[in-house]
């Protein structure tokens, strides 16, 4: 609420294709309701066989116009939607994990705040590198908690002794045969 008055995060789902995770904004709750039930927006995006992927440079909006919105939305709602949301400025920053595109954050303001400064704007990519470490620590442990889990079930079905020691020589693992 100090810099933004409306925050999306958008991520690159297993499927490849752009899925909104999360959004705040200050006001009506029932519009960010609307907001993050729609799908997320092809503007400021490049196109795949899979469909939108977010951007991989910085874009600083500095002011939004009916225009813009109407290049933003799929159909009319979400460019009355838009509308409605009133956003004047925005920063659309990548999320990178792994020197790989994961998603975007945008944060944007409206009247009667100020646009986003420049200053604003580096604040925001501080923001996106620390959540993008966030979001790809969480793939990472999930990753290896589902390899940890085939490993297990893997090793249990082998009809032989098997024994695995740590760098000191202690055991930290023996299947049951």
């Amino acid at each position: 609420p100090g810099l933004a008055d409306l925050c999306v995060i958008d991520v690159i789902g297993a499927n490849g294709r752009i899925q909104r995770l999360a959004g705040a904004l200050n006001g009506d709750p029932e519009l960010l309701r609307e907001f993050l039930a729609r799908p997320p927006s092809p503007a400021g995006t490049t196109g795949s066989s899979a469909g939108p992927v977010p951007p991989v440079a910085v874009q600083h909006l500095k002011t939004i116009d009916d225009a813009f919105r109407r290049q933003a939305a799929h159909d009319e709602d979400g460019f009355q939607l838009l509308r409605r949301l009133a956003i004047e400025s925005a920063a659309i920053v990548p999320l990178v994990g792994r020197e790989q595109p994961i998603g975007v954050v945008i944060l944007g303001t409206r009247a009667p705040r100020a646009q986003l400064t420049s200053h604003d704007v580096e604040y925001v990519k501080t923001l996106a590198g620390r959540i993008a470490l966030a979001l790809d620590n969480a793939a990472l442990s999930e990753e290896l908690s589902s390899t940890e889990r085939q490993l297990a079930v893997i090793l249990e079905a082998v009809d032989a002794a098997i024994t695995v020691r740590d760098i000191y020589g202690r055991m930290v693992y023996a299947n049951q045969v």
